[in-house]
């Protein structure tokens, strides 16, 4: 190898343009999935998690509807892993205050 050095660069470049390419086509496929509403999961807590804040809906989703890691969805929102992991948490925060507001309904037998 002549230039073991100029190898190295021209690997770490092609590298950082892949992953560069990769984030944009996933923005771009994210913003696509924004304008066209799939149905969601059903059951109630999930009327819940309609009202959330953008962010929180999509890496609750991510989570149990997708079943991504924290890494993953950090990687598919473009945030760090510790911001999924905040994200998450008062994601849940709110769904419990608003579960605990809630009355539990009572069956009622003839």
């Amino acid at each position: 190898m002549g230039s073991p050095g100029g190898w190295t660069y021209r690997v770490a470049v092609n590298l950082a343009r892949r992953k560069r390419r990769r984030q944009a086509m996933e923005r771009v496929l994210l913003q696509r999935d924004r304008r066209s509403p799939v149905p969601g999961p059903a059951g109630e807590l999930w009327l819940l998690v309609a009202d959330l804040p953008e962010r929180q809906r999509i890496a609750v989703a991510l989570r149990h509807v997708a079943a991504l890691t924290e890494a993953e969805i950090g990687e598919a929102m473009g945030i760090t892993r510790g911001t999924v992991s905040a994200t998450l948490r008062q994601a849940y925060l709110s769904l419990r205050s608003q579960l605990d507001q809630h009355e539990p309904i009572e069956e009622t037998r003839p």
